[in-house]
C-alpha cells in the first residue's frame, strides 16, 4: 500500500481537529479512529504520519488550517462523511459538533459547486471512500 496523500492526510487531520470541537475527545471517538486508520483499503499510514496524528489528539488545533490543505474533491466529500460519522461516534451531535458540520456542508457546497442537500445525502452513505 502506498502512503496517505496529502489530501488524505489532512483530511485525517482536519478530522481530528473537529473531534475536539465540542471540548471533549470521548473513548467512541479515538475507537472511531482506530478502526477507520486500521481499515484503510487503498492507503497506509507512515509512522511519520502517524507522529503528527498523536499530536493532533494530544493537542488540539482548529480544523481550517488543515481543511484548506485538502485539494482533492473526493477527500472534502469524503471529510463530510466521516465527519458526520464521527460526530455521531459518541451516540450524542452535540450543538457545536452540528454547527461545524452545517459550516463544512455550506464551505463545501459553494467551494464545490455541489447543492448541500446532495452533500447530506453524501455524508448518511455508510460503505467506504468514494471515488
Amino acid at each position: 500500500m502506498k502512503p496517505l496523500s496529502n489530501s488524505s492526510f489532512n483530511k485525517w487531520r482536519c478530522l481530528i481537529a473537529l473531534a475536539h470541537i465540542d471540548g471533549k475527545f470521548q473513548p467512541a471517538e479515538r475507537d472511531f479512529f482506530i478502526n477507520k486508520l486500521k481499515n484503510l483499503s487503498d492507503e497506509a499510514v507512515t509512522p511519520e504520519q502517524m507522529e503528527y496524528f498523536q499530536d493532533d489528539f494530544k493537542n488540539p488545533k482548529k480544523p481550517d488550517i488543515f481543511f484548506k490543505t485538502i485539494e482533492d474533491r473526493l477527500e472534502k466529500i469524503d471529510l463530510l462523511r466521516l465527519s458526520y460519522q464521527l460526530f455521531w461516534a459518541d451516540g450524542e451531535f452535540a450543538d457545536r459538533e452540528r454547527k461545524a458540520f452545517d459550516e463544512l456542508k455550506r464551505v463545501l457546497a459553494k467551494t464545490l459547486d455541489i447543492d448541500k442537500y446532495i452533500l447530506d445525502h453524501f455524508a448518511k452513505m455508510k460503505g467506504g471512500k468514494l471515488g
